[in-house]
């Protein structure tokens, strides 16, 4: 059996709460992300067979362990990904994070080494950010340009970093993608 496998970083519940009070203030053409499936995507793995998740999670948590808890910091709503026209998401943007990088980094090396996942290209510049939804690019493109509504908001979010999360989507046509959690790996807590 094969299994979509990714690894992200949950946000906190009030988080949550303040991003969904966000979605709703747009009028635009956008399937949101609902409250549970929001998350920081550390590392996407795609299609994996199901004899080799444990491994995966092995070898996640070995790495994670050595790590103390740290925060992302948000400062941005905006199109995503970059300036692409039609943009894909709207979504939180983060700062730069060289932690978030060598965990990451890290994790993708030694799965691949492990012959435990195969995707390639997609890592080449890491973009920290929270989906919270994605453009329907032919509503989008029935709108003038000039009424297209600006997504371009100044927030401040720390997100604390306390665990990964090893996690399965499931996809279902006509639905959004169903997330649930296989495995919470604790960081060591800071002194």
């Amino acid at each position: 059996m094969i299994q979509r496998i990714f690894i992200a970083i949950p946000l906190p519940e009030e988080i949550k709460k303040d991003l969904i009070g966000i979605q709703n203030q747009y009028n635009l053409p956008v399937k949101w992300v609902d409250s549970e499936s929001l998350h920081v995507t550390l590392l996407f793995l795609g299609a994996v067979r199901s004899d080799q998740v444990s491994r995966i999670i092995r070898i996640t948590e070995k790495i994670v362990n050595k790590y103390s808890t740290f925060f992302l910091d948000f400062k941005k709503i905006a199109y995503g990904p970059n300036a692409t026209i039609p943009p894909q998401f709207i979504w939180l943007e983060g700062e730069d994070n060289n932690l978030f990088k060598r965990i990451r980094n890290e994790i993708d090396q030694k799965l691949k080494s492990e012959k435990l996942y195969y995707l390639s290209g997609q890592h080449d510049e890491i973009k920290i950010h929270v989906t919270l939804g994605r453009i329907r690019k032919w509503e989008w493109a029935k709108i003038n340009p000039e009424d297209r509504e600006a997504v371009d908001r100044t927030v401040d979010f720390k997100i604390p970093v306390n665990e990964i999360l090893i996690m399965e989507s499931k996809l279902t046509p006509g639905r959004p993608p169903k997330y649930s959690i296989l495995e919470r790996v604790p960081l060591k807590i800071s002194e």
